[in-house]
């Protein structure tokens, strides 16, 4: 019985760092941040604001396989605050030699995990 419950033990705390780690990409930004950076031209309130880390961003991305077997989860900031977990990955549109002269420029695809027609 010990080992079943450190054994939960041990995956909660796993689950909860996996968890963390992909929220820790994005940051909240503060009223004064939004109005800055928005100005008044659009309807956004600032708990619904989000920001993110580029590099860490970037590096997360870079995980992503080009097909949906090979796909990341990702969380994603919604308008009311809470995060939905997009399954994603890479799914290159652009010609060959072009991709090959901006590398940094990428397409993904993917959806909702807890609701398959949101993309």
């Amino acid at each position: 019985m010990k080992f079943i419950f450190n054994t939960l033990i041990l995956f909660a705390v796993l689950f909860s760092n996996i968890t963390f780690a992909s929220n820790s990409i994005w940051l909240p930004l503060n009223s004064a941040q939004v109005e800055a950076t928005l100005a008044a031209d659009f309807n956004v309130s600032a708990s619904s604001s989000w920001s993110f880390d580029l590099s860490q961003m970037t590096n997360f991305l870079n995980t992503a396989g080009n097909n949906p077997s090979n796909a990341i989860n990702i969380s994603l900031p919604y308008p009311d605050g809470s995060f939905h977990t997009y399954k994603v990955w890479e799914s290159s549109i652009m010609e060959a030699g072009l991709a090959a002269k901006f590398h940094q420029i990428k397409t993904y695809s993917g959806f909702d995990i807890a609701n398959p027609g949101a993309v």
